[in-house]
């Protein structure tokens, strides 16, 4: 279950069910049970530069940050993953350069997220090859038509 956090000017314009049934789907996929929590926050490029500056040393904005923060509840050994923090606008501008919908492109950015939460990278050739494999299968489950 992931507890979102949507900046108030963007609260219109995400569907904060779908986003986690993308994140249902996207552990289904990766036979990962039980789903595991998660926080993903819908903020501005101002927010996600200040992030991106202060955790990464990368004075700009960005589409997509991913926090490993990985714990588990001893009380409830419920699993905590991590964060995901994604920039709206960013989010907007690119997949109206890529020429699909700004839903399409969050379920891209979760998906990618996650996998970061996962483990996964795309730090050398043959870590975003199997990264990109497990995005496009999730993808292809979500029937998103992005090709990454």
């Amino acid at each position: 279950m992931a507890e979102c956090i949507i900046k108030k000017k963007y609260q219109d314009l995400v569907d904060q069910s779908h986003l986690n049934r993308v994140i249902d789907i996207m552990f289904l996929e990766m036979e990962i049970q039980p789903i595991p929590n998660l926080s993903i926050l819908i903020t501005d490029n101002k927010e996600i530069r200040s992030l991106n500056k202060q955790y990464r040393n990368v004075d700009q904005p960005t589409d997509v940050l991913s926090f490993d923060n990985a714990y588990t509840d001893l009380d409830t050994g419920q699993r905590y993953l991590g964060d995901i923090a994604i920039s709206f606008p960013y989010a907007l501008m690119q997949a109206k350069n890529e020429g699909h919908s700004i839903t399409q492109e969050l379920e891209l950015l979760i998906v990618h997220g996650c996998l970061h939460l996962l483990g996964f990278d795309h730090d050398t050739i043959e870590t975003k090859q199997m990264m990109w494999e497990k995005q496009q299968k999730i993808l292809d489950r979500l029937k998103n038509p992005i090709i990454v």
